[in-house]
């Protein structure tokens, strides 16, 4: 019976000791995997488990990686692309606007000529909405803004057009 002490790296942090049987079984159960670096007391250096076949099944070819043994801190694991191939890898990016924003600035405008009132209220209420739940909140928070004064000046423009015309 052999009673060889391993150590592993996982999530950055050495783990151990653990004999033979207890990787196999980490190993079947799929809580490491081939590429989980392993080091061993005959060993000088961190490897890859891929190398142990007794416990992983094959003998691919090992990657070395230089350490002094299970008291030094454990290098992190090489980065596996090829694994994420069939994978949706498409990252999503926030919209800029859920659309209220931009209705808020649209009636806020048209507010400056026509309808103040109630126009600027329609602007008001989208523009509470959009900074409620719009991603881009500087966006929101100008639409809300606008919302405000665009219709008090759209109130003071209709004031001198009507005040002249009388």
């Amino acid at each position: 019976m052999e009673n060889k002490i391993y150590y592993l790296s996982l999530d950055n942090q050495q783990k151990g000791p653990y004999s033979k049987e207890n990787l196999q079984v980490m190993y079947r159960a799929g809580k490491i995997d081939e590429y989980t670096q392993v080091w061993t007391q005959d060993l000088g250096e961190w490897v890859e488990l891929r190398g142990y076949s007794d416990i992983v099944g094959t003998v691919p070819t090992q990657k070395v990686y230089p350490s002094v043994g299970p008291q030094s801190r454990p290098i992190k694991r090489i980065s596996r692309s090829h694994h994420m191939q069939g994978y949706n890898t498409t990252v999503v990016q926030p919209q800029g606007s859920n659309g209220l924003a931009t209705g808020s600035l649209v009636c806020s405008f048209i507010s400056l000529l026509f309808f103040p009132p109630i126009l600027g209220f329609i602007a008001f209420v989208l523009g509470i909405c959009a900074i409620c739940s719009c991603s881009n909140k500087g966006y929101a928070v100008v639409a809300f803004l606008l919302s405000i004064v665009f219709p008090i000046i759209g109130m003071f423009i209709g004031v001198l057009v009507w005040g002249g015309l009388s």
